[in-house]
């Protein structure tokens, strides 16, 4: 009886073994590619494509996505962990209503110039760090959304990782709370020359941001309308550097600093900077913000400037551009680039060109007032070195743009104040 279950199971294990070997059971090997329609409506015009292995999910056709009231609605949403990259094809017209909210490796999205409206939560919690048009080319660090954009959604970009974001010149519309609670945020461009609506808390706790640059001559316009006087502190003129308070100093890297972009004309602009005292001279790039033509996308360089303003001309009328600068200390021996600063040209029937130079001269004078604030030492100086440094900014003050002399040599005299208070610190320091 014993040998019979023996041989039994023996004859039953042999026969498994023997199954498990020539029919071996193999899992469906998961698709690489899926995909299916998201056109409003069902409409099949509107396609959505995910490649698994890349993470590119890339939404194509002619029409309006479709919206969502909750992202687990979205047909990609059961591969939303696979999702890395997003391309939204030209002739998609609409993003859609929480597509991809929560989206957690969403890193970035190309968008196409065809897009006119961003929805609601649109990208809402993802970790989205780059966005770009999608036919956007060149080494520009800024964040672009498309021109021809006209509205984006309440929430559309809240709590995502958008260091900075360049705002079309075509908005029209910013929904409540669309950049909201995004610590990374440091700096906001708008190209609008009209405000775009929006409601006050547009950046709501965005705690880092410090800057929201805004074209030429219409900072005044963007720090009284609606939800934008929220932020008038921090509103200035897109030719304007202003230094992150949260970074270090780019003075303290050797980089040119209190950079400023003036004398806008419709073919050209007048760059503005200063170098640290062991800077020999400077070099500037500048080149279209986007155009179609990848030639007019290169960066156009001037180097070895010794002056500390110069004019870029043969500039297009009404057109944006970006400008950085670079100081020279010997001859393989340069600082890292400046940020680049946007500025937009005139057009060429705006009239004459106001006085932009002895604009340029006023602001020049707070920033050398300011250094002589800096070179207050409270902890050793007495009455006589308070007073050295009031006389100063005094002098800058009933100091008077020439037009006799060249704007350099305006900018020379400030210059000479400081210098020379510099030295008068220095020498009644020494015999205190």
């Amino acid at each position: 009886m014993k040998y019979f279950a023996f041989a039994v199971f023996a004859c039953f294990f042999t026969a498994c073994s023997v199954d498990t070997v020539d029919n071996p059971v193999i899992p469906e090997p998961e698709q690489e590619t899926v995909g299916g329609i998201c056109g409003i409506d069902g409409d099949n015009m509107v396609s959505w494509e995910l490649d698994r292995g890349t993470g590119l999910l890339t939404i194509s056709g002619n029409g309006r996505m479709a919206d969502f009231d909750d992202p687990s609605e979205a047909p990609w949403w059961n591969y939303s962990k696979s999702i890395i990259h997003l391309i939204v094809e030209d002739g998609i017209t609409h993003i859609s209503q929480a597509g991809f909210q929560y989206m957690p490796y969403l890193e970035s999205a190309e968008i196409a110039g065809t897009i006119t409206s961003i929805g609601d939560n649109a990208f809402h919690g993802a970790p989205l760090s780059k966005i770009t048009p999608i036919d956007w080319v060149g080494d520009f660090d800024a964040n672009l959304l498309p021109e021809g954009l006209l509205t984006i959604g309440f929430y559309a970009f809240a709590e995502t990782q958008l260091e900075n974001i360049v705002l079309p010149s075509t908005l029209e519309g910013v929904g409540a709370a669309a950049f909201a609670y995004n610590d990374q945020l440091q700096e906001v461009t708008s190209l609008a020359t009209t405000p775009p609506a929006s409601d006050r808390a547009v950046f709501f706790e965005c705690g880092n941001l410090y800057v929201i640059h805004v074209p030429d001559t219409k900072e005044e316009a963007y720090k009284t309308a609606g939800g934008w006087a929220t932020y008038e502190d921090i509103i200035y003129p897109a030719s304007q550097h202003v230094e992150n308070p949260n970074a270090i100093s780019v003075n303290s890297l050797g980089m040119p600093y209190s950079t400023y972009v003036t004398d806008l004309g419709a073919t050209s602009a007048l760059v503005v900077c200063s170098l640290p005292d062991e800077a020999i001279g400077w070099n500037l790039q500048y080149r279209r913000l986007k155009a179609e033509d990848e030639q007019e996308m290169r960066w156009v360089e001037y180097n070895d400037l010794t002056t500390r303003s110069f004019t870029i001309e043969g500039l297009k009328p009404n057109t944006n551009y970006v400008v950085r600068m670079q100081a020279v200390f010997g001859e393989e021996e340069v600082s890292e680039w400046t940020r680049a600063l946007p500025f937009t040209t005139l057009n060429e029937d705006a009239g004459e060109r106001q006085n932009k130079q002895e604009l340029a001269f006023t602001e020049y004078k707070e920033v050398k007032k300011a250094e002589c604030d800096d070179m207050a030492m409270p902890e050793i100086d007495d009455k006589h070195s308070t007073l050295l440094i009031d006389l100063a900014k005094q002098e800058i003050d009933a100091l008077v743009f020439d037009e006799n002399k060249t704007f350099d040599e305006n900018l020379a005299a400030l210059d000479a104040i400081t210098s020379q208070l510099a030295i008068d610190l220095s020498l009644h320091r020494s015999n205190m």
